[in-house]
């Protein structure tokens, strides 16, 4: 898979890198550790993009919750030339939604039946933030911090119905 991808153009900003380094040096750890992870194409046999989901304890519903098993998108990345694709005024045909999709509809089969599904996402990535605002994700307490760079993550959660 590794060699598939390994050219992907995730976008510019440091984040968007992150994605493509993750897909090519991180994936086969969190696969080993049970996180699934999808290849994307479309009609024209594309590779879009990837997906990913796992498993992690989070405290939830709160903080001040016992930590449960959530399902959690560890990475998720759309390809660059297909942002915005397919054209059209409907944003739930977007090859972005279609992945968010797939895997909103995979987390509730994961083997510990999760009741939430959670990700972390870089608080000046608006686009993101705004594909999971649209799939009924909301801002939530955890938070991340990538000690390579120092970034640090929001955390978003939705409930798995």
């Amino acid at each position: 898979m590794v060699e598939e991808v390994r050219h992907f153009d995730f976008g510019v900003e440091p984040y968007h890198r992150e994605m493509s380094h993750w897909l090519v040096c991180e994936a086969a750890t969190a696969m080993g550790y049970g996180t699934k992870v999808w290849l994307y194409g479309n009609k024209s046999g594309d590779i879009i993009g990837f997906g990913s989901l796992g498993e992690s304890q989070w405290n939830y519903p709160d903080k001040k919750s016992p930590p449960i098993k959530v399902a959690i998108i560890p990475a998720i990345g759309l390809r660059q030339e297909f942002w915005g694709c397919p054209k059209g005024p409907d944003a739930s045909e977007r090859y972005s939604s279609q992945i968010m999709s797939h895997l909103i509809a995979l987390a509730p089969q994961l083997p510990s039946r999760p009741s939430a599904l959670g990700l972390y996402v870089y608080p000046a990535n608006l686009g993101a933030i705004k594909l999971y605002e649209r799939h009924h994700f909301r801002r939530f307490h955890n938070k991340y911090k990538r000690e390579e760079t120092g970034d640090h993550y929001h955390g978003y959660v939705r409930d798995i119905s």
